[in-house]
């Protein structure tokens, strides 16, 4: 048996940036919401204020999100966000990330191109909830078509395509569908135009990665792809990308994640811990606890 992959997102929805969701929350906090936050390696937070008023420290700047705003933030640099005003109702997805960032870090922005209109808000909660109840399933394939229906729900909040650099376009691609097809840097550069200098250049400042590191990233997440969604075991998705070895691949995910090749993919089906090494609650609503933090 042959099968032709890729990692998504495809080329035609206009991105190149990928998010890989390790849990997620809805929060409905009162005023009295006030969170220090404990930082996660590797994390990205993802806050989507569906209605209220809300305040973040990120970075070392203070960021008040309101209703139909996104802010995307690394773990590490999240410091505390509370309730301003009566109440604050939002939802909170982690993950790790890679690709071409269509967005701005630590800068809110609204959610979608009609973000803020009650139509849509309630469209987005709506579709929020079914994905909480699918990722809370003990069935693992409602817990797959729940992260396949944020994977849609996130693309609608990113802004529209055009905002990065379309002149990567024809090596992004190719990049993404062939992944197991040695690919040559120079060749790449031709195919955006580029002399292989400038074609390095201006890749590193559209992905903050060299182009052999980001499709050395793009294969290992195609290999967790493979063992997670089709079943391969590491040596069958070690020789379907043609890494060297299965060794060679499981100390590849290990540095990349921080974590085993089984513990990765135990995660992602929510048969495990998580990579970040939370209990097993993530993926599911926020517990009347941490409400209270």
């Amino acid at each position: 048996m042959k099968e032709v992959y890729a990692v998504l997102p495809p080329a035609e929805q206009g991105h190149f940036f990928h998010f890989e969701l390790n849990s997620a929350w809805l929060v409905e906090a009162d005023c009295s919401y006030d969170v220090r936050h404990r930082p996660f390696p590797r994390e990205l937070v993802m806050i989507r204020t569906r209605s209220g008023e809300g305040e973040v420290e990120a970075a070392g700047r203070i960021q008040r999100l309101s209703s139909g705003t996104l802010l995307i933030v690394h773990s590490m640099e999240l410091r505390r966000y509370r309730t301003r005003g009566e109440c604050w109702r939002f939802s909170w997805w982690t993950g790790q990330g890679y690709g071409v960032e269509p967005f701005e870090f630590n800068q809110p922005f609204p959610a979608g191109a009609d973000a803020g209109a009650a139509q849509e808000t309630k469209k987005d909660e709506e579709m929020e909830q079914e994905i909480l109840r699918k990722l809370r399933s003990p069935q693992v394939t409602l817990r797959r078509q729940g992260i396949a229906q944020f994977q849609e729900l996130f693309w609608s909040w990113l802004p529209e395509p055009g905002r990065g650099f379309p002149e990567l376009a024809p090596a992004l691609e190719y990049m993404h569908y062939r992944l197991n097809a040695p690919v040559e840097m120079e060749s790449l550069a031709r195919r955006c135009g580029m002399s292989l200098r400038n074609f390095r250049r201006r890749f590193a400042a559209a992905t903050g990665k060299s182009p052999k590191a980001y499709w050395e990233e793009l294969r290992l997440h195609a290999a967790l792809g493979l063992m997670r969604d089709r079943g391969r075991t590491l040596k069958e998705a070690a020789a379907e990308l043609e890494f060297s070895s299965s060794f060679h691949l499981s100390r590849a995910l290990k540095k990349r994640f921080g974590a085993s090749p089984r513990k990765l993919v135990s995660a992602a089906t929510g048969d495990g811990t998580p990579v970040s090494g939370r209990p097993v609650e993530h993926l599911t609503e926020m517990s009347d606890t941490m409400r209270s933090q």
